[in-house]
């Protein structure tokens, strides 16, 4: 019996823009700069991003970008 691989977490655009930008070792001040965000909404979309990848920091979540392709 095989178990079925668990549903794509689903990351809406701006969540992915701002996973890129961290994967690619950007902090969260740059990425706000960068995207024209306050500090507070990038963190808070951080946050999501960790509790929808099911990732406890950035590295889990770089690693997963990278296997998901988007960086």
């Amino acid at each position: 019996m095989t178990i079925p691989n668990p549903p794509e977490p689903k990351l809406t655009e701006r969540e992915k823009d701002i996973l890129v930008l961290s994967s690619k070792g950007c902090y969260a001040p740059e990425v706000a700069q960068r995207l024209g965000m306050c500090l507070g909404t990038v963190n808070d979309h951080l946050k999501s991003i960790y509790r929808k990848l099911d990732v406890h920091s950035k590295v889990e979540a770089a690693v997963w970008a990278v296997k998901a392709g988007l960086v």
